[in-house]
């Protein structure tokens, strides 16, 4: 599993700048998500070759390790190793929630996870053609 190495990646200088070596693509629900055996649904907020972040109705530890099933409107994905690289409380007038951050955490996975890349980013072309 790989780490986060926060002195490798400079502070950003102006807000709008893009902090990560991989920029996240946002969704709008191209991608679905939900915790292998249990699951427990995720809202899949943004992906990219190195991670993503979730809303979830459970909170996750630092480096905890999980197993994810991706799938979109055209077919699944499998289930995927990830890691989790943090986790915010947030208290809604629904009870609570958490935004939570992953890694990949197998590169035996890399294949999977670029053809899954590559499918979100064509039906969003297509949604917005």
């Amino acid at each position: 599993m790989t780490t986060l190495d926060e002195a490798s990646h400079p502070a950003p200088t102006a807000p709008d700048v893009e902090r990560r070596r991989y920029p996240r693509l946002e969704l709008s629900g191209e991608l679905q998500a939900e915790l292998v055996p249990w699951g427990t649904p995720l809202v899949v907020l943004d992906v990219s070759e190195h991670g993503f972040s979730v809303k979830s109705p459970i909170a996750f530890n630092p480096l905890e390790l999980c197993r994810v099933k991706f799938w979109t409107v055209r077919r699944s994905h499998g289930i995927l190793h990830v890691a989790n690289v943090h986790c915010l409380h947030a208290t809604m007038m629904s009870g609570p929630l958490y935004f939570a951050g992953f890694q990949f955490a197998s590169v035996d996975e890399e294949v999977a996870i670029r053809g899954m890349l590559r499918e979100v980013r064509e039906i969003r072309t297509a949604l917005h053609a």
